[in-house]
C-alpha cells in the first residue's frame, strides 16, 4: 500500500511539475535566466522577404517567484523605445515555451505575429548565459579583466546582442557571437 501511495503522489507531482526554460537558443530567439535574481529575459530577431526587408525584433524580461513557474507575466519592448507590450511566456518543460503578446510590435505582423497564437520554441542549443543584452552605446571595447587599463581591440556596436556569462559590480563578462566569436568585459551602462 505504502509503494501504491508513494507512486501516485509521484505521478500527481510530475503532472503539475514544470521548470522556466533554460537558457539558450530557440531558433530566432535567445534566452538569459539568472536564478539568483530570478529573471529571465530574451531578444527574438527574425526577418524574411527579399533580402530581409521584413523584421521582427523585440527583447522581453520577466520576473519569475520559482523555477517552477507555469506561466510568466513579461514586458516586451524594442531596444532604446519606452513603449512597452505585456505578454505572457507559458512554460511546457524546461526546453519547450510558447509566448502571447496582448499586440505585435512595428513589423512583427510581417514576419511572424504574436498576438493571436501563441508561438512555440524548443530549445536547440543550451548555454549558461544569465541574461541577454542590446549594446546601447555606439562602439564598446572587450575588457580582458574588470579594469579599465584591460581595454583590448576588440569591439561591438550599437544594436548588436551580448548573452551575460557573469556579472561583476557594473562589468558584465559577455559573449558576441558574430563573425567571430568574442568573450570579454563590457561596462554594464554600454547595455540595455
Amino acid at each position: 500500500m505504502k509503494k501504491f501511495l508513494f507512486v501516485l503522489f509521484l505521478s500527481i507531482s510530475l503532472v503539475g511539475y514544470c521548470q522556466i526554460p533554460k537558457a539558450g537558443k530557440y531558433d530566432a530567439l535567445v534566452i538569459g535566466v539568472d536564478s539568483v535574481n530570478n529573471t529571465i529575459t530574451g531578444y527574438y530577431e527574425n526577418k524574411t522577404g527579399e533580402n530581409g526587408m521584413f523584421s521582427c525584433t523585440f527583447m522581453f524580461s520577466g520576473k519569475f517567484k520559482t523555477l517552477n513557474d507555469k506561466t510568466l507575466e513579461i514586458k516586451t519592448y524594442y531596444p532604446g523605445e519606452e513603449d512597452k507590450i505585456a505578454g505572457t511566456l507559458f512554460c511546457k518543460n524546461t526546453v519547450e515555451f510558447s509566448l502571447l503578446l496582448n499586440d505585435d510590435h512595428g513589423g512583427c505582423w510581417n514576419v511572424q505575429t504574436f498576438k493571436d497564437e501563441p508561438v512555440s520554441f524548443i530549445l536547440i542549443d543550451q548555454e549558461n548565459w544569465l541574461a541577454i543584452k542590446i549594446i546601447k552605446s555606439n562602439k564598446v571595447y572587450f575588457y580582458d579583466d574588470t579594469n579599465e587599463n584591460k581595454k583590448g581591440k576588440a569591439y561591438v556596436l550599437k544594436g548588436d546582442c551580448v548573452k551575460v556569462l557573469s556579472k561583476s559590480c557594473n562589468w558584465l563578462k559577455v559573449v558576441y557571437e558574430g563573425e567571430k566569436t568574442i568573450i570579454g568585459w563590457i561596462k554594464t551602462m554600454d547595455c540595455y
